[in-house]
């Protein structure tokens, strides 16, 4: 996925922007202002299960209940940043939860 932007999102659980589940490769796209709504909730902006390759993603202003309000990184996950762009803004978090 290219050039993609999800902004403005809600979700009532995990993954505000987007919930990944499967090989994806997102190269120059943006999660803003996404959230997810449950106290418990993961991933504002983007909630990766599997392997995730991210190229010049930005990740601002997303909201999360409990872990990772721009990416939460589930603990089978293998996430690769290549030239990051602001990947996490300071007002946000980043998530790797395991075993």
């Amino acid at each position: 996925m290219a050039g993609t932007q999800f902004v403005g999102n809600t979700a009532k659980n995990d993954g505000g922007g987007a919930w990944q589940y499967g090989l994806a490769q997102l190269s120059g796209t943006h999660f803003d202002n996404n959230r997810c709504g449950a106290l418990d909730c993961s991933g504002g902006g983007l909630y990766a299960k599997t392997t995730l390759n991210l190229t010049g993603t930005q990740f601002l202003g997303n909201a999360a209940g409990i872990y990772g309000d721009g990416l939460h990184v589930e603990c089978a996950a293998q996430v690769y940043v290549v030239r990051a762009l602001r990947a996490i803004t300071a007002s946000q978090t980043a998530a790797l939860v395991g075993n």
